[in-house]
């Protein structure tokens, strides 16, 4: 983060109350809890299983003359992936914890105020 930066974000901070400032880290907290919530009810329900069906019967079932179809079923299949690899972060419960201490550490380690950013 440029010192610029954080310098506005401190100077906003200090012109409100403590309680909005709870208000927004609560508002953090509850996009946290709705972004957990759908990464859990994706790979537990059925949505990621019906995928991933469909891309196995197309894998077997594409025939090997139609490059165009086997092609766009690779793209298809290398997205899918990237999609259930971010969800698997997404529900992953030490996230925040991580974060949280790596931010502390970068802090007690910082030897100017803008070190740990």
């Amino acid at each position: 983060m440029y010192k610029w930066v954080y310098d506005k974000m401190v100077e906003e901070y200090q012109k409100k109350e403590k309680i909005d400032l709870i208000h927004q880290i609560m508002s953090y907290s509850n996009i946290e809890v709705s972004d957990r919530c759908f990464a859990n009810q994706c790979c537990a329900g059925a949505d990621v299983c019906n995928i991933n069906e469909f891309f196995e019967y197309l894998q077997e079932n594409v025939g090997l003359g139609d490059c165009g179809i086997l092609e766009r079923l690779k793209k298809a299949t290398s997205s899918w992936e990237h999609i259930r690899n971010g969800l698997s972060e997404m529900k992953r419960d030490t996230r925040v914890s991580e974060a949280e201490k790596d931010f502390e550490k970068r802090v007690s380690e910082a030897k100017e105020p803008y070190d740990f950013i």
